[in-house]
């Protein structure tokens, strides 16, 4: 009885084990899944997908962004290499995928200029700014491109040496207070020649001087489509101090003063043909020498003066046809005078 009873057990035993062995059938297998993650490189973070299966294609993610650098797209090795196709590759196993960039416009006109033989090791570059960290003489004609910002703090200075140029072509200069920018002068006519220095606007480029800062001009050339602004020119006050003795001022473009105190005290001004001088409301605009035009019938050069703004004309001065006041009022240059 016990002998046949444990034949039993055994024969128990080993069906169970035959059957534990043996596979069994769900009905379908569990997928293979996936992580990709996404290496920015310095741009700004990209969630990573997981739980993509084996064969899959994944949905391209929303670009990341970099200040200064435009987003060229993901690629498969760190080196970047070969792109990541959205539309055709599939994943086969975790993978990173590493982002490109491409410096931007603005981005690289900052860098140009900081690897210029007058600026290299002298200015810091944080995406398209730059910033003066000791004093610069520009000694070969420079433009600075759009969208770059040249900021001269306290204590630095920039010059532009005589018989050069530099052009703001969309780019600004920023004087802070105590930071100075010296330009040698033109010649009386707004003309130029191997002796001069100058600084030509273009592209609504703009130098926006600080209080407490200075610039001494023999020369600013506003060529502009747009707005140029221009803040607290006075040189009869504690704040930003602008010297234009015995020198030009042309204003190729519109400049719009748009405080209480404007260009002060300057022999000559020239406001070139196609071009507007607006004195804006509560504004005050200072001749301080001989105020002239260019052009002439649908070219001819215009001076506005805007409800509230004020003209002032000095004891020397020659304004050429234009009073003093607060009136609103155009005048037009026909040749010769204001009318």
């Amino acid at each position: 009885m016990y002998k046949r009873f444990l034949m039993v057990m055994v024969a128990m035993v080993s069906v169970s084990l035959f059957f534990m062995g043996c596979p069994t059938d769900s009905g379908s297998d569990d997928p293979e899944v996936y992580t990709v993650s996404f290496n920015a490189n310095g741009g700004s973070a990209v969630a990573e997908l997981t739980g993509i299966e084996s064969g899959a294609k994944i949905t391209k993610p929303t670009d990341p962004t970099k200040a200064g650098y435009t987003f060229s797209g993901w690629y498969k090795e760190e080196a970047l290499t070969t792109a990541w196709n959205f539309e055709s590759d599939t994943v086969t196993g975790n993978i990173p995928l590493y982002a490109k960039w491409t410096r931007s416009t603005a981005g690289q006109a900052a860098e140009n200029v900081a690897g210029n033989a007058d600026f290299s090791g002298k200015v810091t570059v944080s995406d398209t700014t730059l910033t003066l960290g000791q004093d610069v003489t520009i000694t070969n004609d420079l433009t600075i491109g759009a969208g770059v910002s040249l900021v001269i703090p306290t204590g630095t200075k920039l010059t532009v040496s005589t018989g050069k140029t530099l052009i703001l072509d969309g780019s600004t200069i920023n004087v802070e207070s105590g930071g100075t920018i010296i330009v040698p002068s033109v010649n009386a006519d707004g003309s130029s020649d191997a002796t001069t220095g100058q600084i030509v606007f273009q592209n609504q480029g703009k130098v926006v001087i600080k209080y407490g800062a200075s610039g001494y001009y023999g020369s600013l050339l506003f060529v502009s489509s747009g707005d140029t602004s221009v803040y607290k020119w006075d040189s009869s006050s504690s704040n930003a101090t602008i010297t234009l003795t015995d020198k030009t001022t042309t204003l190729n473009g519109k400049l719009t003063c748009r405080t209480t105190t404007g260009i002060a005290k300057a022999s000559i001004i020239v406001i070139g043909a196609n071009s507007e001088l607006v004195i804006s409301n509560s504004a005050y605009f200072s001749i301080g020498g001989t105020l002239n035009g260019q052009g002439s019938n649908g070219s001819a050069a215009k001076v506005t003066v805007d409800s509230g703004a004020t003209i002032g004309v000095e004891t020397s001065s020659t304004p050429n046809g234009i009073t003093a006041g607060t009136e609103a009022k155009t005048w037009t240059w026909n040749g010769t005078q204001w009318i």
